[in-house]
């Protein structure tokens, strides 16, 4: 009886060991996958907005302070053609495309819906400088504790 009991005891010791590392590799994992597709997230993203500046004609950054109806949200306007506009909005955490067919609309609070114009979520930061008929993009995307950053130049191919 008593070989019993101890064999159950090595058992119980056995299966809690077992279990134990079982539980730090599934938390491992969980953290390198996110990780993972947080560098995914970032980089699609910069490909994203790089396509999008590479065509453009022109851009436009709009500043806080000339456009307080904005309330708090960035905007980046990309200039195709003279009625065809694609303005990116931070708000929050959650960076939307937008187009309109005009300049001054590209810069009124607009009406944008998640389930249309959502093109990111995780977005920390986001500033897109324009440059000498360039832009340098730099993005930052974070998830719990996990963060990333990309920087990207894009030369504009359609400038005037």
């Amino acid at each position: 009886m008593i070989e019993l009991v101890i064999a159950l005891m090595i058992s119980a010791i056995i299966i809690l060991m077992i279990m134990f590392f079982l539980n730090n590799a599934s938390r491992g994992f969980r953290l390198t996958n996110d990780e993972v597709n947080l560098q995914m997230e970032a980089q699609t993203i910069l490909n994203q907005l790089s396509n999008l500046a590479m065509e453009a004609l022109d851009m436009e950054a709009l500043k806080m302070e000339d456009y307080p109806s904005l309330q708090g949200e960035k905007r980046f306007i990309f200039k195709y053609k003279e009625d065809e506009y694609y303005t990116i909005i931070l708000n929050d955490s959650y960076l939307y495309q937008v187009f309109t067919d005009n300049l001054e609309e590209a810069r009124l609070p607009s009406i944008y819906s998640k389930e249309q114009n959502l093109l990111a979520e995780y977005v920390e930061d986001l500033i897109i400088k324009p440059f000498n008929k360039s832009v340098t993009i730099d993005l930052t995307l974070s998830l719990g504790t996990d963060k990333e950053r990309l920087r990207k130049k894009v030369k504009f191919r359609n400038e005037r």
